[in-house]
């Protein structure tokens, strides 16, 4: 999830709450009758948890009674009941996260209760609202396997294009949407969307900005899914010398991303001396991590050879490599044990040869790193 525009919300979410803090505890709820009393009491309560406790739970708690009480007393379509409702609908989100979960779910839901009484009420659709509607779509995202309902994404898109707000505000929206759709196996309009909020950071911030890197990335990575290899390959060398220089979590991981994918282009296209600077930068960006467990950055499948395929053997054997890795990354010192017979055998050390690793870093430079072990399991495709 673009990151930059979740930081902004953030900020927003909580104005809005403080703000409609201030409303419902207004002195004139005071004199209320008993029931009011008891509201007043419990968003005192509310006010306290949230200013002092880190937990979250608590303050749910409450919440979610300040729901039950507020359509009782003030009816179903009330600005007080959207208060406690939108309210709600935020904690249940902060809760919820990033990630696929029921609190999102719950979140969702309730965001969609706080549009339906601010619709009702002819709410002005101004940035604040588009904002809280930014989290409903994000919310409801997040809620299911990342498969949204287009509607409320090109709505969002609507309401920014009819809204006063910058272009770099537009393009944190598109930006959203684009990954959604992106998600929901849409690329085509995925990458047009990119494109266009490529062009709106570019005007407004430059060609090296990391807003630019990122839509480069997302860009060469829908290029990359449907094989256009030569574009994604420029995509993804243009964002590594943006995104390169930013020391930022979310661009460091769309670099190595990227030199993974790149290691996999000039391996297929066979230029494999092309992927050599790439493993060596994956490694320098993960010195630590690299042992002789890791995972290979690019590998491919064994098959069964021809001939084998005619004869009457079982559906699959395996076999165990041992190997090396050299300080660029290839395969060395390959030794194929349990191998059926010289054919199998070829196939087994032809095929370890492809993969490639990132080295070790020490004091750094790039080492060797001895002891790898990988099973294949030939199959008769």
């Amino acid at each position: 999830m673009p990151k930059e525009t979740y930081t902004k919300l953030g900020i927003l979410l909580i104005t809005i709450f403080t703000v409609t803090v201030s409303f419902i505890t207004a002195p004139a709820l005071a004199d209320e009758a008993a029931d009011k009393a008891e509201f007043q009491k419990l968003y005192a309560q509310f006010n306290d948890l949230y200013a002092n406790s880190e937990d979250l739970d608590p303050i749910i708690e409450v919440a979610e009674n300040l729901y039950e009480l507020a359509p009782k007393i003030y009816g179903k379509n009330s600005q007080n009941t959207a208060v406690v409702t939108y309210n709600l609908a935020s904690l249940y989100d902060e809760k919820g996260g990033d990630e696929r979960n029921s609190d999102e779910g719950k979140a969702f839901n309730l965001y969609q209760e706080y549009f339906q009484i601010l619709d009702t009420l002819n709410t002005p659709k101004d940035k604040t609202y588009l904002a809280q509607y930014l989290a409903m779509v994000n919310a409801e995202f997040n809620s299911t396997t990342f498969q949204s309902n287009k509607k409320y994404s090109e709505y969002l898109l609507e309401l920014a294009e009819k809204i006063d707000i910058s272009d770099v505000e537009k393009a944190n929206v598109i930006y959203t949407v684009a990954f959604h759709r992106y998600n929901n196996a849409d690329s085509k309009e995925a990458k047009n969307l990119y494109l266009e909020a490529r062009h709106i950071y570019e005007k407004a911030y430059g060609s090296d900005h990391q807003k630019v890197g990122e839509m480069l990335f997302y860009i060469a990575r829908i290029d990359f899914g449907k094989k256009n290899y030569r574009e994604a390959e420029q995509g993804f060398l243009n964002a590594i010398t943006i995104l390169d220089k930013i020391n930022e979590e979310n661009a460091s991981a769309m670099v190595l991303v990227s030199h993974r994918n790149l290691i996999k282009i000039y391996s297929e296209k066979g230029e494999v001396d092309k992927a050599t600077p790439h493993c060596i930068a994956f490694a320098r960006k993960t010195p630590k991590e690299f042992t002789r467990k890791s995972k290979p950055l690019y590998e491919i499948l064994a098959k069964f050879p021809n001939f084998m395929k005619r004869k009457e053997v079982g559906a699959a054997t395996t076999v165990t490599v041992e190997f090396d890795v050299d300080e660029n990354g290839f395969t060395t010192n390959i030794s194929v044990h349990n191998a059926q017979n010289d054919a199998v055998r070829k196939i087994a050390e032809d095929t370890i040869r492809k993969f490639r690793f990132a080295p070790r870093i020490v004091n750094g430079k790039p080492q060797g790193i001895k002891g790898f072990q990988h099973t294949f399991t030939f199959s008769r495709i």
